[in-house]
Protein backbone atom coordinates (compact mmCIF):
# COMPACT_ATOMS: atom_id res chain seq x y z
CA UNK A 1 0.00 0.00 0.00
CA UNK A 2 1.36 3.34 -1.05
CA UNK A 3 0.43 6.06 1.36
CA UNK A 4 -0.10 9.40 -0.72
CA UNK A 5 1.68 12.68 1.42
CA UNK A 6 -1.30 14.76 2.11
CA UNK A 7 -1.29 18.58 4.42
CA UNK A 8 -2.67 16.38 7.06
CA UNK A 9 0.92 14.26 6.87
CA UNK A 10 2.59 15.10 10.03
CA UNK A 11 6.15 14.06 11.05
CA UNK A 12 6.47 11.13 13.31
CA UNK A 13 8.02 12.42 15.91
CA UNK A 14 11.67 11.25 16.13
CA UNK A 15 11.18 8.34 13.09
CA UNK A 16 13.14 7.63 10.86
CA UNK A 17 14.61 4.85 8.70
CA UNK A 18 17.15 4.46 6.22
CA UNK A 19 16.75 4.08 2.66
CA UNK A 20 19.11 4.73 -0.16
CA UNK A 21 17.52 7.48 -1.98
CA UNK A 22 14.23 8.20 0.17
CA UNK A 23 14.50 11.27 3.17
CA UNK A 24 15.23 9.71 5.97
CA UNK A 25 11.92 11.03 8.22
CA UNK A 26 9.02 9.06 8.43
CA UNK A 27 5.40 10.75 8.52
CA UNK A 28 2.09 9.88 10.10
CA UNK A 29 -1.06 10.62 8.16
CA UNK A 30 -4.61 11.54 10.38
CA UNK A 31 -5.19 7.62 9.70
CA UNK A 32 -2.15 6.58 12.12
CA UNK A 33 -0.30 5.08 8.83
CA UNK A 34 3.12 5.75 8.37
CA UNK A 35 6.03 5.88 5.21
CA UNK A 36 8.60 7.78 4.44
CA UNK A 37 8.46 11.16 3.55
CA UNK A 38 8.46 11.45 -0.26
CA UNK A 39 10.41 14.54 -0.89
CA UNK A 40 13.34 14.67 -3.74
CA UNK A 41 16.77 14.27 -1.49
CA UNK A 42 18.95 17.18 -1.99
CA UNK A 43 21.02 16.30 1.06
CA UNK A 44 23.52 13.47 2.56
CA UNK A 45 25.20 14.00 5.72
CA UNK A 46 25.18 13.48 9.82
CA UNK A 47 22.18 13.83 11.79
CA UNK A 48 22.50 12.97 15.71
CA UNK A 49 19.25 11.47 17.13
CA UNK A 50 17.50 12.21 20.26
CA UNK A 51 20.24 9.85 21.98
CA UNK A 52 23.17 11.55 20.58
CA UNK A 53 24.12 8.82 18.41
CA UNK A 54 25.55 10.34 14.96
CA UNK A 55 23.74 8.36 11.41
CA UNK A 56 24.41 8.85 8.10
CA UNK A 57 21.38 10.12 6.55
CA UNK A 58 19.44 11.25 3.46
CA UNK A 59 17.31 14.33 3.70
CA UNK A 60 14.80 16.43 1.45
CA UNK A 61 14.76 20.03 1.49
CA UNK A 62 12.32 20.33 4.31
CA UNK A 63 13.81 17.49 6.73
CA UNK A 64 17.73 18.48 6.18
CA UNK A 65 18.85 19.06 9.90
CA UNK A 66 20.22 22.38 10.78
CA UNK A 67 23.93 22.80 10.80
CA UNK A 68 25.00 22.84 14.38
Amino acid sequence: MVLETTPSAELSTSAFFLLRGRCFRIMKSGTGLTTHCDGPVVWKGPWRDAKGEIWIVEACVEHKPAIE
